[in-house]
């Protein structure tokens, strides 16, 4: 747990480089972001993996072909006929799906040993091995493929996003580059190269990166996204008109609502990032962030009354949350009530015992 150093929120896809190996969505079919409270500082790694589900969901295509969720169906299935390619692929994603990774790795490798030349099958197989921290064996399967299909757009893209994923910065912009040999005009291959530069620190060739990849593809919605995410560190008027052409695309996605809000309130627009609140709110009223930053954004702005409403509707969504409820200890200050101030002060304390602001202003009571 890693609480917010300034005093809201924003929530970036990409915003954390953590163990990367444990937050793998890919075979589980589970498309999330992590809620960690920081500030607007992020790690562009998870947004390639999430990129990964979004291109490649194994469960959902496992499921898309009517399989039964049993594993006496499959077992059938293969009695009758032992050299059915799909239907170890499938039973592989369904012991993933059930907890049985070494398991499926092995149904999945049968598959790809029936049907090498499926780059559904060697995906998937790739993506096990990686949420089995086994990422030589991930790329090893990558380049079996690529050498039936040296220049396969999708399966170089795939390599260099593995790549990028653990870190080997270098490997990934070679692979990049025998993208771009074929296809100068590959606005994924730019995109991948902007995560590989943010990560090393290099915010100038990611922005220019980024931009020729909306310069391509002008509806490239997370291209656009990231670079409002990174004027929006810089503290750059630029990523309220970033996070605006991403959500020309998709005007619904509560990420980047939520970013653009976070923007105008950095930018101090509180008006405007009040209203951003409260129009999100609208659209997704099961979104914490929202009430949490808003309820925060109207108690600076003395109205306890309204922060509190905000930020009691942000904890019944996230009860787990320890700086919600020091925030609403500060509103109970705000109001003279010292007794459940000290109560929520505990509470927050008991989620999260190295919570030092809040242990000094229980002190202070």
């Amino acid at each position: 747990m890693e609480i917010l150093p300034t005093n809201s929120k924003s929530l970036n896809s990409n915003k954390v480089i953590f163990s990367l190996y444990n937050s793998l969505c890919i075979l589980h079919g589970l498309f999330f972001f992590m809620e960690i409270r920081i500030g607007i500082g992020f790690g562009i790694v998870l947004i390639s993996m999430l990129q990964a589900c979004r291109e490649h969901n194994s469960i959902q295509t496992a499921n898309s072909q009517g399989v039964a969720d049993s594993l006496v169906y499959y077992d059938e299935m293969l009695k009758a006929d032992s050299l059915q390619d799909s239907i170890y692929y499938s039973r592989g994603i369904w012991l993933i799906r059930k907890n049985q990774l070494n398991k499926g790795i092995e149904d999945l490798k049968k598959a790809v040993q029936l049907r090498p030349d499926k780059p559904e099958y060697v995906f998937s197989l790739s993506d096990a091995y990686l949420l089995n921290i086994e990422s030589r064996k991930s790329i090893d399967v990558i380049d079996s493929l690529l050498l039936r299909k040296p220049d396969d757009i999708p399966t170089l893209q795939k390599k260099a996003r593995l790549h990028l994923i653990i870190q080997d910065y270098n490997a990934s912009l070679a692979v990049i580059d025998r993208i771009l040999e074929h296809d100068r005009e590959n606005s994924q291959a730019y995109y991948l190269a902007g995560h590989v530069f943010y990560e090393q620190g290099d915010t100038g060739r990611a922005v220019k990166s980024y931009q020729k990849a909306v310069d391509i593809n002008p509806e490239f919605t997370e291209a656009w996204n990231q670079l409002g995410d990174i004027m929006s560190q810089l503290n750059n008027p630029l990523a309220i008109k970033f996070y605006d052409n991403a959500l020309r695309m998709d005007s619904l996605n509560i990420e980047t609502l939520h970013n653009r809000a976070y923007a105008l309130q950095k930018e101090g627009r509180v008006k405007e990032a009040i209203e951003a609140y409260q129009t999100n709110i609208g659209k997704r009223p099961d979104f914490e962030l929202s009430y949490y930053n808003l309820g925060i954004l109207l108690y600076e702005s003395k109205q306890p009354d309204k922060a509190l409403e905000n930020i009691n509707q942000a904890i019944l969504l996230n009860s787990k949350e320890p700086s919600s409820y020091y925030y609403r200890a500060k509103i109970f200050l705000e109001k003279g009530n010292k007794d459940l101030a000290k109560k929520d002060l505990q509470a927050a304390i008991a989620l999260y015992p190295d919570y030092e602001k809040a242990k000094q202003l229980l002190k202070g009571l």
